[in-house]
């Protein structure tokens, strides 16, 4: 009997350290969901992944935002505050960061995908480095965020 005791100790160590009992306990409704897909912007960064510090669409320096601190990733609507760049009016992009506010929403799947997302990414950004905000836009203009 002791020796069984020890044999389901040592078992019960292993899947601990390796985190196996937690994946196995894990309910797929559990799973923090991703921000859109890879396959929005595949030369890009931090789409297809949860709660990202940065993202980038893969083009101009206004398609990257960085630093971002994200609220409430998981729930219903998720907000994110970050650093981007912003055009001049005579050309050119501020040399200073501009604020990026990010509302990621609409809770689906992408694709073929059995991994929740945001389908939708609305954003607001500063029109000048300390100035007022835009009006809320969809993320380069997209409906979604799940394919280009």
């Amino acid at each position: 009997m002791k020796r069984q005791a020890t044999w389901a100790a040592a078992i019960a160590l292993t899947l601990a350290t390796f985190g196996i009992g937690n994946l196995l306990a894990t309910p797929a409704s559990a799973k923090l969901p991703l921000l859109g897909s890879k396959d929005y912007a595949p030369t890009g960064r931090g789409f297809g992944s949860a709660h990202p510090k940065q993202i980038y669409n893969g083009g101009v320096p206004s398609g990257w935002v960085h630093n971002i601190r994200w609220r409430r990733w998981g729930k219903k609507v998720a907000f994110g505050v970050g650093l981007g760049h912003q055009y001049k009016p005579s050309g050119g992009y501020y040399r200073k960061h501009v604020k990026v506010r990010l509302r990621a929403r609409r809770l689906g799947y992408c694709g073929n995908s059995n991994w929740p997302a945001y389908t939708r990414l609305k954003v607001q950004i500063q029109k000048k480095p300390g100035g007022p905000f835009t009006r809320w836009f969809n993320w380069s203009g997209s409906s979604n965020i799940c394919e280009w």
